[in-house]
């Protein structure tokens, strides 16, 4: 990769591999391994040498991530509920009867929050030879999770 400023994805592929993907004229993609007994933080530092990346450079990076509450939603939710129910009709052999399962379409009250997250991962390329300072990464995640502290019944 030439110097310079690029877009770039990290994702994780599996739990030993980690992908790179820089974004420029000519889209790249960088693989490393990572042990398999080693876990990425959610909150502080990591190394991982060259060796251990099978490339040519060691890795240090920081997470560093953050969680927020909102405030507490009280709504009217829809809902489906599924009620076996038996339904018998006549024939000529007399009357018949089964089982079905039906299903309904209704509304529940709830109450609700959202934790929002926001992950910041740094990470910088060091030549394994003399530890001279090869590339810098910043990268940003966010999310957002609903948690209910209730859910009333659907009708």
């Amino acid at each position: 990769v030439t110097p310079g400023q690029y877009a770039a994805k990290v994702s994780m592929n599996s739990g030993s591999e980690i992908e790179v993907q820089i974004q420029g004229a000519k889209a790249q993609s960088l693989k490393l391994q990572i042990p398999s007994n080693m876990t990425i933080p959610e909150n502080g530092s990591f190394a991982v040498s060259s060796r251990q990346s099978c490339q040519p450079f060691d890795l240090q990076g920081v997470v560093t991530t953050t969680y927020q509450n909102s405030q507490v939603y009280r709504q009217r939710e829809s809902c489906m509920v599924e009620r076996w129910e038996r339904e018998c009709f006549e024939t000529p052999q007399g009357r018949q009867c089964s089982t079905v399962l039906r299903t309904y379409h209704g509304f529940r009250d709830v109450e609700f929050y959202y934790i929002d997250s926001l992950q910041v991962l740094d990470v910088a390329l060091m030549a394994a030879t003399d530890g001279a300072q090869l590339a810098l990464f910043r990268g940003e995640k966010q999310a957002s999770q609903k948690r209910y502290n209730y859910q009333g019944q659907c009708w």
